[in-house]
């Protein structure tokens, strides 16, 4: 049996795209870039801001934390709240709870927006943990929260943890601390990416993941 079951946000827990591709769109306006598709808008969902602005926006390394702070404006404003929780999550979450596994949030998105959304939703009280990204204490991608995560929990192996995710990101942050990884195909990510990198499996609804997980402990 898993000890504790991280979950990455975006994609996974919530359907977040409505909120973050407003604010991608006021970041594109602002610099009037004219060479990115908005119909590849949802390749921005799921790495860190800094590197799509600079990889898909090509925005100027000494621009980014501008642009950071245009994308920030406009979010914290209100487009945060503007996310869905997918279909059935809460009753995976509160099953595993009372199944006895220990929940944490494991994502790139800065610490304060998935505490926030989780307030508002009143999930909070499903997770043992939130593991965010911390920019002041240069903690941002998927592998630096894992490690968070890992420091936080010093008690725990690779074996005891499982990671739930919709990316390729998702899938390389498990591979680097070989830590198993269960996709999931209704977020924003590629099947095939992820598969590329390596997984247990996929699986489409989250109580579908609910029973995925039970099925470990035979």
């Amino acid at each position: 049996m898993k000890k504790f079951i991280l979950f990455d946000f975006d994609g996974t827990l919530f359907d977040t795209s409505p909120g973050i591709l407003n604010c991608m769109e006021d970041v594109i306006d602002y610099y009037e870039i004219t060479d990115f598709s908005l119909e590849n808008l949802h390749l921005c969902i799921g790495p860190p801001l800094s590197w799509s602005f600079e990889n898909l926006f090509h925005i100027p390394k000494d621009k980014i934390e501008e642009a950071i702070n245009v994308y920030r404006k406009q979010y914290t404003q209100g487009e945060m709240y503007n996310v869905i929780p997918f279909k059935g999550m809460e009753e995976c979450l509160g099953a595993l709870k009372k199944d006895g596994y220990q929940i944490s949030v494991c994502s790139s998105k800065p610490l304060v927006a998935c505490e926030k959304i989780l307030d508002k939703f009143g999930w909070r009280k499903y997770f043992d943990d939130i593991c965010g990204a911390i920019p002041s204490e240069c903690i941002e991608t998927k592998e630096e929260v894992i490690d968070l995560f890992f420091k936080r929990h010093k008690d725990l192996t690779a074996k005891d943890v499982l990671l739930v995710g919709d990316t390729k990101y998702d899938a390389l942050g498990a591979k680097e601390f070989n830590i198993d990884f269960l996709a999931v195909d209704y977020g924003f990510g590629s099947v095939e990416e992820m598969k590329e990198v390596g997984m247990l499996d996929v699986v489409s609804s989250p109580m579908e993941a609910y029973n995925y997980i039970e099925g470990l402990k035979d």
